[in-house]
C-alpha cells in the first residue's frame, strides 16, 4: 500500500489513481447505503458528514462537491486536508459503476445532519474505554465541552 491509501482496507494505485481492491469484512451487514458513506472512508475522502459550523473548511467544500460535482480545477491538497485528488478519483469510480454515493442519495443531506446529532450526542472520545483509558481527564472534559459546544449549534441550525 502506498501513502495515498490511508485505510488499511483500501488498495489504491496512485498511477492510475483507481481504487483495485476493497479488503476487511469484520463488520459486514446489510444496512442503507448512506451508513458506508456515513461512517467509512474518511481517510480517502469518501467519508460524507453532516452540517458543520466551520461553513468555510475544506470538509465543507468536499461535502459540496459530492453533492453537486467536483470543481475544474482541483483545488490544492493540503498537508492533514482534503486529498481533492483522491476524492475524486473515489468519486469518479464510484459513478463509473453505477454505485450509490451521496449525490444519488435523496435526502442524504438531512440523513448525514441526524448522524452528526447522534455523533455530537454519544461521541466515541468521551465514551469509548479505550480511549478514556488513554486520554487524561483535561482532554477527555476539552473533548466533551467541545462537542456540547457543536451540538448546540447543530440543534440551532436544525431549528431547535
Amino acid at each position: 500500500m502506498d501513502q495515498h491509501a490511508a485505510p488499511s482496507n483500501v488498495l489504491y494505485n496512485p498511477t492510475t489513481k483507481q481504487i483495485t481492491a476493497l479488503l476487511d469484512y469484520d463488520f459486514t451487514c446489510i444496512l442503507h447505503p448512506s451508513y458506508e458513506f456515513l461512517r467509512s472512508f474518511s481517510g480517502i475522502g469518501g467519508q460524507f458528514q453532516g452540517w458543520s459550523d466551520i461553513e468555510s473548511s475544506e470538509q465543507t467544500a468536499l461535502r459540496d462537491a459530492k453533492l453537486h460535482g467536483f470543481p475544474s480545477p482541483l483545488p490544492e491538497n493540503t498537508a492533514d486536508g482534503v486529498a481533492w485528488d483522491v476524492a475524486k478519483a473515489w468519486e469518479d469510480a464510484l459513478e463509473k459503476l453505477h454505485v450509490k454515493r451521496p449525490r444519488t442519495m435523496g435526502g442524504i443531506e438531512k440523513v448525514a445532519d441526524v448522524d452528526a446529532v447522534l455523533r455530537s450526542t454519544l461521541p466515541w472520545r468521551v465514551n469509548n474505554s479505550d480511549i478514556l483509558r488513554m486520554q487524561s481527564a483535561e482532554v477527555t472534559g476539552k473533548c466533551r465541552n467541545d462537542n456540547e459546544a457543536q451540538l448546540v449549534k447543530l440543534l440551532d441550525h436544525l431549528g431547535f
